[in-house]
């Protein structure tokens, strides 16, 4: 009983801090949030390539799945270089 009270608790309090965040993003100027997103998706490509590539490694073999994951990292790359993932 008391640990699924303290999984409730816990999960209330990362989604207070989600609603948090989210009300702070919402008073910064336009251009910081254009900033803001455009490093986003350069983190997500970055992680989707990295993701990819670890798992490649790991497995010792080529999978397409995991091939899957590089090429959507260099997909996003390529989007955010000519700037067609902006709002």
């Amino acid at each position: 009983m008391l640990k699924g009270l303290l999984i409730m608790l816990a999960v209330f309090v990362v989604v207070a801090g989600i609603h948090v965040f989210s009300m702070r993003i919402a008073r910064i100027p336009q251009e910081k949030k254009e900033r803001f997103r455009k490093r986003f998706w350069i983190f997500y490509a970055l992680y989707f390539i990295c993701w990819g590539i670890l798992n490649m490694l790991s497995k010792e073999r080529f999978d397409w799945f995991d091939f899957g994951f590089v090429i959507i990292g260099v997909t996003y790359l390529i989007l955010i270089f000519f700037k067609k993932l902006e709002a």
